[in-house]
């Protein structure tokens, strides 16, 4: 499984690190400066969200 997002600072951390490796998961990450990039994993993470009734922080 593969896991992407942006670059944010919670994805980059060395606890969500450890938590991808021990899933044996694959860390994936859109380019620097490239909103265009991101645009799918944002609609996607918002629509999961949306679905299941998760407030914005």
């Amino acid at each position: 499984m593969i896991v992407h997002s942006d670059r944010g600072g919670q994805y980059l951390s060395h606890k969500m690190k450890k938590l991808i490796k021990t899933f044996k998961l694959k860390q994936s990450m859109s380019r620097a400066d490239d909103p265009y990039d991101n645009a799918w994993a944002e609609s996607f993470w918002s629509r999961l969200k949306a679905e299941l009734d998760i407030p914005d922080q």
